[in-house]
């Protein structure tokens, strides 16, 4: 499925710029600014931690201090970025996994960028269908859909990958219902707008996309 142009803009800054996204990420990792993630979602909890950049709209000003390339990078693309999701930084172990799942909105799309990225063993496996990152390039997929990740040791050898999490606004949102959408996030509410005709069910949208 053809991306809208402003999410394929963003998608091309964020791979152009993708090293130095890297080095920001993992200059903060090495002065132990990432924290454990919200979720009880992973086997081994200490595994997955984050760097938030972006919450409800908003720099998480911080740590943007942390990585100022990026949340440029961001900022500089915020109105195609959904007030429904995060921009982080993502980090997980090898010998772990992160128990199936499923985001709690359908009005937005998750793009992964990735990173640092073991050579072999970490899968993300979306709606059945199993797909891996690649250092440098973007991986799209509907978050709404039951997701999880399997990341087994690689032979005793300490692994670890480390993505930058964008939430854009789902393709189908028109402009309109993404004004409908921030409305709904400054009420507190989640969910895209009840015109929107986006479900769980919808086929297009059923496996990782990336370019």
């Amino acid at each position: 499925e053809e991306l809208p142009t402003d999410v394929r803009a963003l998608l091309a800054a964020l791979e152009a710029q993708w090293q130095e996204i890297a080095s920001e990420g993992a200059h903060a990792a090495a002065r132990r600014q990432f924290a454990l993630t919200d979720e009880n979602l992973a086997e081994t909890r200490s595994h997955w931690r984050k760097l938030d950049l972006r919450k409800r709209g908003e720099a998480v000003e911080k740590h943007c201090l942390l990585t100022p390339a990026t949340c440029r990078l961001l900022e500089a693309h915020a109105a195609v970025i959904s007030p429904l999701g995060q921009c982080k930084f993502s980090s997980f172990e090898g010998g772990s996994r992160i128990f199936p799942h499923a985001g709690p909105t359908d009005g937005r799309l998750r793009l992964h960028l990735g990173l640092y990225v073991p050579e072999a063993g970490f899968v993300i496996t979306v709606d059945g269908v199993n797909a891996t990152w690649s250092e440098g390039r973007v991986l799209a997929l509907d978050d709404s859909l039951e997701h999880e990740v399997v990341a087994p040791p690689a032979a005793g050898v300490p692994s670890v990958r480390i993505i930058l999490i964008v939430d854009v606004h789902h393709p189908d949102l028109q402009v309109r219902e993404r004004e409908e959408t921030r409305a709904l996030d400054a009420r507190g509410s989640v969910g895209a707008p009840a015109s929107s005709g986006i479900g769980r069910g919808d086929d297009s949208n059923t496996h990782p996309r990336g370019r």
